[in-house]
């Protein structure tokens, strides 16, 4: 291991100490250790890897460091779940999500014509450009748009802490309209605000264009006006943000560029379905091939709440895809499409067995229970 691996690795290991010492964190493992004196026996816990948890793949110093917060409590690490008896499968959902899982990325790009699973554990190491978008787009923008805001001002701490949040809208697609929608609730600075965003915006696109993974992720797919892949679409951003009204102009054109590329064919996602729907219709499709009897697939990933039903039988048996969504706040646009609007989702599944579950119950075979609320409060910001 270099130096500067190690130095990554120390950097991670700080990041998820200060998680675990996070008030929520410490309740749920609190929790787990002490379960209530009616639990019998210690859970069994298995953590699902997902897209931002790659690290814990990447360095096992931090699978090391969570099984000592967790002493007494059987933890385990997988990229999947699978339980015959409770006759379900689990996964994160980002395998089915092609900036955010390195399948492709690798076997076109980084080892062309390789075969390996989609689900395979190395191909959960591989680095995606989703990773860069995150943290030289994302962050770059905010770290800039903070360099030039006064920290003494109510209004720039306000507009900077609304813009924290940009990673719980949801379709990201819509993040130019967004960013303009937003700055409009302050109408004595709109201005202001929009061209300070154009230039953050620009200046974190060009970082990420010019990283040496993006560069190599543009060979996944030929340039096209419409459509190409992630990169090619910040490229054409970029151009755009060099006009003074560039903010606003992505905000109109988005729509119009989403709709050209459905039409010409270029999108797979079907009316009503969310950006995993067709993977769990594949995995459906993958279960049955190999005989196992899969009810209830659980994905995240998304952060939108949903249950599909894809197959039922008179007796009550059913191929159910349900998406447990996101603790976090979930941004989205208005049916009007003039605005935007967020709340707090609460989501659980719980699924039993005959023998967890025998009151009032009609033929065999393992029940499941979904609850999904909303909050719709605005909280405090409670600065450091």
């Amino acid at each position: 291991m270099n130096s500067l691996t190690q130095e990554v690795e120390k950097q991670f290991l700080s990041i998820l100490e200060r998680i675990l010492a996070a008030d929520a964190c410490r309740a749920l493992f609190d929790l787990l250790r002490n379960p209530p004196p009616t639990v019998r026996k210690k859970p069994t816990v298995t953590c699902v890897i997902g897209n931002h948890d790659r690290p814990i793949w990447v360095f096992p110093s931090l699978q090391d460091q969570l099984r000592r917060e967790l002493s007494g409590v059987n933890l385990s690490f997988a990229n999947s779940f699978r339980s015959d008896k409770y006759q379900v499968l689990a996964r994160h959902g980002h395998e089915w999500d092609p900036n955010n899982c390195g399948w492709l990325f690798l076997t076109k790009v980084l080892q062309p014509g390789r075969t390996i699973d989609r689900f395979d554990p190395e191909v959960h190491k591989v680095q995606c450009i989703g990773d860069v978008v995150t943290a030289e787009l994302l962050s770059g923008m905010l770290y800039r748009l903070g360099q030039q805001l006064s920290p003494n001002s109510p209004d720039d701490r306000a507009f900077l802490h609304g813009l924290y949040e940009v990673n719980n809208l949801r379709p990201v697609t819509a993040v130019f309209e967004w960013m303009s929608w937003f700055s409009q609730d302050r109408p004595s600075a709109e201005n202001k605000y929009l061209d300070l965003l154009r230039k953050s915006l620009r200046e974190a696109i060009a970082e990420t264009l010019n990283s040496q993974l993006a560069r190599a992720w543009d060979r996944l797919k030929p340039d096209l006006w419409v459509g190409g892949d992630l990169t090619d679409q910040l490229d054409r951003a970029y151009t755009i943000l060099r006009h003074r009204n560039g903010l606003r102009l992505l905000a109109s054109l988005k729509p119009a560029l989403s709709a050209i590329a459905s039409a010409v064919g270029l999108s797979a996602d079907s009316a009503g379905a969310d950006a995993c729907f067709a993977g769990a219709a594949d995995d459906f499709a993958q279960e049955e091939k190999a005989n196992r009897q899969t009810r209830y697939l659980f994905y995240g990933h998304t952060h939108e709440a949903r249950q599909e039903c894809f197959k039922s039988t008179p007796k009550g048996q059913v191929q159910l895809y349900v998406n447990t969504g996101t603790f976090l706040p979930f941004i989205q646009r208005a049916h009007n499409r003039q605005g935007f609007w967020a709340a707090h989702r609460l989501t659980y599944a719980f699924v039993y067995s005959d023998r967890e579950d025998r009151r009032s119950r009609h033929g065999p075979g393992p029940t499941l229970d979904i609850w999904n609320g909303l909050r719709c409060k605005r909280y405090v910001i409670h600065e450091r």
